[in-house]
């Protein structure tokens, strides 16, 4: 017993999960954290968008799911916006920098998170 509660805390102090329930209005739903592409802000709610194409309407802020998610892999690339980073396709660096994911979606990178971004994804390739 005390084995098992040594291992759940482990896993919840390092964030160590593999699914995810995203509260919604029918009740909650069940998503895998290797096929969340992203989340958008939506208010105090979110949608989070599946490597299915689904995207599902969850009451949970954007900070709920920054404070949840083990980064990396995801990484909050602006104040309505966090990606998976596996999912990215590429980044444009311009003034204004966008990541574009393999579902096509462009996703913008705040001016002053460009660079811990660039760094993450460095880091996380191993480059």
């Amino acid at each position: 017993m005390k084995q098992q509660i040594e291992n759940l805390l482990d896993t919840a102090s390092g964030k160590q999960f593999d699914r995810m329930a995203l509260p919604t209005s029918s009740g909650p739903v069940f998503v895998s954290l290797r096929d969340m592409v992203r989340m958008e802000s939506y208010g105090n709610y979110s949608f989070v968008f599946t490597a299915s194409g689904e995207r599902i309407l969850a009451s949970r802020n954007l900070k709920e799911f920054e404070e949840m998610l083990p980064s990396p892999p995801f990484f909050r690339t602006h104040q309505s916006h966090i990606v998976h980073t596996a999912f990215l396709q590429r980044l444009l660096k311009e003034d204004d920098s966008v990541a574009i994911m393999q579902n096509g979606a462009s996703v913008p990178v705040a001016r002053r998170k460009r660079d811990p971004f660039l760094e993450a994804l460095l880091s996380a390739s191993g480059g």
